[in-house]
């Protein structure tokens, strides 16, 4: 039996977690529906986006083990929810490719068992990374990609997770790839899936292939949807946005994205531009890059800082994490506002003067 393609959609901007799981579960109802009614002609979906800074915990977590953790990293302006999945407290941001496969493990005969369905998409990533970074992944007992740093401690750093849920054969979430440093230092607040002797760990920095400030998310793509159809033996096709509740839901979700984009600040460059998120602190705000750095404009419905806060904020030492900064010599000074970075572009600035 030839089985349909896995229709997959990117999502340029990054999605709020919350809405982004309801798509999901908007999605598996419909595959419900309609395998009920007729088998094979529900469709498969590969879902490929970049969150907003979000924590989520696991199933295996109740909410009095999570609390305290929970109101900590919401006071550092990350959104935290709880999960159905499997696995333990985790981190999703820009800089980080996230997957949700949607998919009926039951089109075959006999189905596909989940703990093949879980090393498949552990050799779809350690896969991408050998074949277009020349990353190696190491052995662990522990479910996701670790890569062993040659210091004799073993595989103790991590550049991708896996987490997933089943229900009535059908999959939801999914796997994280660390892409660029922009999630790390966010990583460096928790013990993250339990496992305290090990650190996050990104393609940049590490590839073979890519110079570090090339490194980007929409760069892998093409190569995880590639890798990710011959490991699991399908066509892979686009999702063409027409007609129908898949669809409708998805621009629905882009169009939320699209709107929170008013609470984050602004990056105008010459020939492009690429957005920061916005700090701990303050829920609207506008900078403009021209000949200098300055939060030139501040439209703030909670906790503005005032004039003489910004100028202590903007003289903090610099390091920003951005797509292709310094390759096109552009240098920003610091926003390590509340202790972290939140320079994360969406598209690097081409020849701005900054």
């Amino acid at each position: 039996m030839t089985l349909p393609p896995i229709l997959y959609h990117y999502f340029t901007l990054p999605l709020p977690y919350a809405p982004t799981l309801a798509l999901q579960n908007l999605i598996h109802g419909i595959q419900l529906a309609q395998r009920r009614t007729a088998s094979n002609v529900h469709q498969d979906y590969l879902l490929l986006l970049q969150h907003r800074p979000v924590y989520t915990a696991g199933r295996r977590q109740n909410e009095d083990s999570v609390r305290d953790e929970r109101d900590r990293l919401t006071r550092m302006g990350a959104d935290f929810e709880a999960t159905e999945r499997g696995g333990q407290l985790t981190y999703h941001g820009p800089g980080q490719l996230v997957g949700y496969p949607l998919l009926d493990l039951g089109r075959t005969s006999p189905a596909m068992p989940v703990r093949d369905y879980v090393c498949r998409l552990q050799r779809t990533l350690q896969a991408h990374l050998q074949g277009a970074h020349g990353i190696a992944s190491a052995p662990s007992d522990n479910t996701g990609v670790f890569l062993d740093d040659g210091d004799g401690r073993g595989a103790k750093s991590k550049i991708a997770s896996i987490g997933v849920q089943v229900r009535h054969r059908l999959t939801t979430h999914g796997f994280a790839l660390n892409v660029t440093p922009s999630p790390l230092p966010w990583f460096d607040q928790v013990v993250a899936c339990g496992l305290a002797d090990v650190k996050a760990t990104a393609i940049a920095g590490r590839s073979q292939s890519t110079p570090e400030d090339a490194v980007s998310v929409e760069g892998e793509i093409a190569g995880i949807v590639d890798t990710f159809g011959r490991i699991f033996s399908r066509d892979m096709e686009r999702l063409e946005l027409k007609q129908g509740e898949v669809a409708d839901a998805i621009l629905e979700l882009e169009d939320i994205a699209r709107k929170r984009e008013t609470s984050v600040i602004t990056i105008a460059g010459t020939s492009s531009h690429g957005h920061i998120l916005c700090p701990p602190g303050f829920r609207e705000a506008r900078l403009e890059v021209k000949k200098e750095f300055n939060l030139d404009q501040c439209t703030v419905n909670k906790r503005c800082p005032s004039q003489e806060a910004r100028n202590q904020q903007q003289k903090r030492p610099a390091r920003v994490f951005g797509v292709g900064l310094a390759s096109r010599g552009a240098a920003l000074r610091d926003l390590r506002l509340g202790g972290l970075p939140h320079a994360i572009f969406s598209s690097s600035i081409n020849s701005a003067s900054i």
